[in-house]
């Protein structure tokens, strides 16, 4: 018997090494055991069951054993195939043990895997051991290597070479953002209503990061970090004005940071889309329409918003969407930049 659940309570614990699967459990049914119609010596929750009177049992013909004897191969030969079909998937790891907010992604692939099972058999989740960047990850899926699937914001070249799975995964979250300043400069960002006058201010981004291209392709001027961490610091140094970041994300950012002379803008939001999506290699079809299948069974069924309200970042951040009153800069947006 299978069960299916919405979402396991284990799912919010998996650490970066830990190994998921979903499988069937077979054992015989406990009617049959309390009956005596299992050989002595097995084992079951009631106990040591007991050998059966077999002269009490009915005889079967010859037509009907060979018949019940092909029916337990087919069914044999059913659970070793299912076994041997068991999906593996291997994922990149997390940056940091303590990001509950990305390890959400992987909690979200588990999902849609686990709503599929009936239909397409077990998996197993596994983490890669070693850390890499995101460039790395998409050059080892793209040679269908050691990654099997990844989550990223797309852009032209991505969705050419690799296979998008385009659910967003966040919804909308990832599309808003709040700008980290520097303490005593809100009155700046107090004159700002309209991109023209916030093209006024540098920004500061980290280079591998999707908007870095979308802001550059309009018209701001960025500076770009090879580290993250650094970013915060070159604020602080007045390297450049605002940092743009996520709004499930500014606030971790606002209580790490702070103690540097940093500061939430309390006026503004920038908005230009961004979605994460799963990516597959162009050679995994199947497994694309499986994870697909799963998301949208997910959003269908509520389980899928469940699990992303379940992290107290983004349903912080889904209450700043719906109802901060801030004012809303929109960005131009190409299609999908390069």
């Amino acid at each position: 018997m299978m069960l299916e659940i919405d979402r396991p309570n284990d799912l919010r614990h998996m650490g970066h090494n830990a190994i998921h699967s979903m499988e069937p459990s077979w054992g015989p049914p406990t009617a049959l055991l309390r009956q005596g119609h299992w050989a002595a010596g097995l084992h079951s929750p009631i106990g040591l069951v007991q050998r059966p009177n077999l002269s009490s049992m009915p005889r079967l013909s010859s037509v009907r054993f060979v018949q019940a004897c092909l029916t337990g191969l087919i069914l044999l030969s059913s659970c070793n195939l299912l076994a041997a079909q068991k999906l593996k998937v291997t994922v990149p790891p997390i940056g940091k043990a303590a990001d509950m907010p990305l390890s959400y992604f992987y909690q979200i692939l588990e999902l849609a895997l686990q709503k599929t099972v009936a239909g397409h058999g077990p998996y197993e989740i596994a983490v890669y051991p070693t850390g890499m960047s995101t460039d790395r990850a998409v050059l080892e899926l793209k040679a269908g290597q050691s990654i099997d699937v990844i989550f990223i914001v797309p852009d032209k070249r991505k969705m050419l070479e690799l296979q998008a799975i385009p659910i967003s995964l966040l919804n909308e979250l990832n599309s808003f953002r709040i700008l980290l300043i520097r303490e005593g400069t809100q009155a700046q960002f107090d004159q700002v209503n309209t991109l023209a006058d916030l093209r006024k201010f540098r920004v500061g981004m980290g280079g591998q990061w999707p908007g870095t291209k979308i802001l550059r392709s309009n018209g701001f001027h960025v500076e770009a970090a090879l580290k993250n961490e650094s970013l915060f610091k070159m604020l602080a140094a007045r390297r450049f004005d605002f940092i743009p970041r996520g709004i499930y994300e500014v606030q971790d950012d606002y209580v790490t940071h702070k103690d540097q002379g940093l500061a939430m803008e309390t006026r503004l939001l920038l908005y230009y889309k961004a979605p994460f999506y799963f990516f597959v290699n162009k050679n995994r079809p199947a497994l694309a329409a499986r994870i697909e299948a799963g998301l949208m069974a997910a959003q269908a069924d509520g389980s899928f918003d469940r699990l992303l309200m379940s992290f107290p970042a983004y349903k912080a951040a889904t209450k700043v969407q719906l109802s901060s009153g801030r004012k809303i800069l929109q960005l131009n947006e190409p299609a999908l930049v390069d």
